[in-house]
């Protein structure tokens, strides 16, 4: 740059706009940075709560179909897979062989009274199994619903924050904006300036300072 940019302003607005370029870049950068980073742990927060958000709504869908909300066909589809189901199995057989070594020891393994008693004893296993399912099923489905009430909060807090990010970035680049608005209004005036400055010099050597008459003071 010359002395003639210099004189003029014109190498003064050139650095005004390289260092607002510069700044505006570099604010970019952070501004990108910063939400990437908010995006990235918002991800992995979502992920460890995922689980538990797939199994309550499993936990819930299974529990109305026990209930008869979804229907009769989906009620007797999951009691049909609730007798089969191999603990379920596995437990009321260990209690009928219970039974069947009782009354064997007895002597009386087919009497009426071990039929009667092994008939009660599926009635009740079975209404004391389903409750349980039930009680368990409502402890999952809880389980999901608080996962869902963090995962809402989650997603509300990190909305806040880069909205809150947004307002501020827009902020900054405005008040750059205004300032580089300044500097160059300041600039467009260094020419004026110094021609009116050098013109007044001119005036003073050549007598004419006082705008009196030449050589007169």
């Amino acid at each position: 740059m010359g002395f003639f940019d210099a004189f003029t302003g014109a190498a003064q607005k050139k650095a005004i706009n390289k260092s607002s370029k510069e700044a505006m870049g570099q604010l970019q950068t952070g501004y990108d940075q910063a939400r990437g980073d908010i995006g990235s742990y918002y991800d992995q927060a979502q992920g460890y709560l995922s689980p538990y958000l797939q199994g309550g709504g499993q936990a819930n869908a299974l529990l109305g179909n026990y209930l008869g909300a979804n229907g009769v066909d989906a009620q007797r589809t999951a009691m049909a897979d609730f007798q089969n189901d191999p603990g379920y199995q596995a437990q009321f057989g260990a209690g009928v062989n219970a039974l069947d070594r009782s009354a064997t020891a007895r002597g009386g393994l087919y009497s009426g009274a071990a039929m009667k008693g092994l008939q009660e004893y599926g009635q009740q296993f079975q209404r004391q199994a389903f409750n349980d399912r039930i009680n368990q099923l409502g402890q999952f489905s809880g389980q999901g619903l608080q996962a869902g009430g963090a995962a809402a909060n989650l997603a509300g807090q990190t909305g806040q924050t880069l909205g809150g990010l947004s307002y501020g970035f827009g902020q900054q680049q405005a008040s750059n904006t205004i300032n580089k608005g300044n500097a160059l209004a300041q600039a467009s005036g260094i020419g004026v300036n110094n021609l009116m400055n050098l013109g007044g010099l001119a005036l003073k050597a050549t007598g004419w300072g006082g705008f009196g008459v030449p050589g007169k003071s």
